[in-house]
C-alpha cells in the first residue's frame, strides 16, 4: 500500500468513527459506490469501522440515505 492508501484510510476512519458518534449511518465506498454486501441493513458500529480500515479498500465514505435524513446535489460547472 501507498503512504497515501494509508493516510486516506485512517482520514476516512476518523471521519466515519465521527458520524457514527454523531446519528449518521456511514458506510465504506469505492469512489461513490458502495460495494458492501447488505450495506442496506448493516449497523455499523465503531469495531466494524476499525475492521474496514484494516482492508484499506474503500478509500471513500457515504452516508446512508434515513430517519429524515434529505439529501441535495448540487454540481457547479467551472469552465
Amino acid at each position: 500500500m501507498t503512504d497515501f492508501t494509508r493516510e486516506n484510510a485512517a482520514i476516512q476512519t476518523a471521519i466515519r468513527h465521527d458520524l457514527l458518534r454523531n446519528g449518521y449511518t456511514p458506510l465504506p465506498n469505492i469512489d461513490k459506490a458502495c460495494r458492501l454486501r447488505g450495506w442496506n441493513t448493516v449497523q455499523p458500529t465503531h469495531e466494524l469501522i476499525d475492521q474496514w480500515a484494516r482492508k484499506q479498500v474503500c478509500q471513500a465514505t457515504g452516508i446512508r440515505v434515513e430517519n429524515g435524513l434529505g439529501v441535495i446535489d448540487v454540481d457547479i460547472d467551472d469552465a
